[in-house]
């Protein structure tokens, strides 16, 4: 490990050329070499997907908007965190 030396403060360098760990399907320069297939992906996503699903059919727009009415009127309270929502959310973020 380098170190280098800025205004006093000992600093380690870091190294910029690409891990050379073996048989991960990585070429000498760090890339993917053709032919790679890839992870596994997410091994969880079946099960994300089927309470994703479940979450979609429970809801209704009523509920909704049952939940945006009482999270701005506790924004109107003085709830920070709901108002923090409120806004985010109506910004579009």
């Amino acid at each position: 490990m380098d170190l280098d030396h800025i205004n006093g403060v000992e600093r380690r360098r870091i190294s910029t050329k690409p891990s050379t760990n073996g048989g991960n399907g990585r070429g000498p320069d760090g890339r993917f070499k053709k032919g790679n297939a890839g992870g596994p992906g997410n091994p969880l996503i079946q099960q994300v997907q089927k309470i994703r699903s479940a979450l979609v059919n429970a809801i209704t727009p009523a509920d909704i908007q049952a939940v945006i009415k009482r999270l701005i009127q506790k924004a109107k309270q003085g709830d920070v965190a709901a108002a923090k929502v409120v806004f985010e959310r109506g910004a579009g973020q």
